[in-house]
């Protein structure tokens, strides 16, 4: 979801309050016990279960354990007789949170150069790469910002000025909701990637002919300016609310006339 703009229309805004409505909403959420991207539990049903189970419930089961959740129930919950006891994996309740990193990621260009793919799918543990191997999931941090999101939503601040080859990395994402990290199977996301960019940086976006496979995942959405003057004035008083002169007596009509100037 692309939101476009001009500059100082709400996009951001629009983004901060979508993730603070996640971040307060009671619903319950429930995880895998441990699992790094904090994994939906039903995804612990076997392929050939999923049928009966998607009756008795009523929803449809997606997706697959992440390489961390695969590699423990082998070990830990699979008996010599190769008997899966998937029901006895231990679940958690969760509450998104974006300052815990979880189930709330946001993403924001840096210079081309320094900017890694690893920000956005993990990156090798080196302090136990030594003692597992470099293909064990226990050697691997799954905490790049699309793992992270997993679950929730993840924000990509103008998405567009980052470097191409980051951008392929959601061609995946948008279609099959999966990842690829180095060294492991594709990996199950379901997130919303909530981005905003400028009306120009779209558009020359668009232009180019190499970014099509891209673009049509994208569901744009304009922001514009807001041109109402009473809507202007909420603005204002919103902004006044918020500030250290709150309690200040504002002349009849001062708020208004700004508005209309602006």
């Amino acid at each position: 979801l692309v939101m476009v703009g001009p500059v100082s229309s709400g996009k951001s805004t629009i983004a901060s309050l979508i993730k603070k409505g996640l971040e307060a909403d009671k619903t319950p959420k429930y995880a895998i016990d441990g699992c790094p991207i904090h994994e939906e539990p039903l995804h612990l049903i076997p392929l050939v279960d999923r049928p009966a189970w998607e009756d008795k419930l009523g929803v449809k089961i997606e997706g697959h354990l992440c390489p961390y959740c695969q590699q423990k129930i082998e070990m830990e919950f699979t008996g010599n007789d190769g008997h899966v006891k998937w029901e006895d994996f231990p679940i958690i309740q969760i509450k998104l949170s974006e300052q815990k990193r979880l189930g709330i990621a946001t993403f924001q260009p840096m210079d081309p150069k320094a900017q890694d793919v690893s920000e956005l799918i993990g990156r090798v543990n080196m302090s136990k790469i030594t003692r597992y191997g470099e293909t064990d999931p226990r050697a691997f941090l799954f905490n790049g910002e699309l793992q992270v999101a997993n679950g929730g939503v993840i924000e990509m601040i103008e998405m567009l000025k980052l470097d191409t080859k980051l951008l392929y990395v959601f061609i995946t994402v948008a279609q099959e909701q999966t990842i690829k990290s180095p060294g492991f199977p594709q990996m199950y996301i379901d997130s919303l990637v909530l981005s905003h960019t400028n009306m120009s940086e779209f558009d020359s976006f668009k232009a180019d002919k190499k970014n099509e496979a891209l673009h049509d995942r994208m569901y744009p959405v304009v922001v514009p300016w807001n041109l109402r003057v009473d809507d202007e004035i909420k603005i204002y008083e919103k902004m006044v609310r918020g500030s250290d002169f709150k309690n200040i007596h504002i002349a009849p009509n001062t708020l208004k006339v700004a508005a209309q100037f602006a």
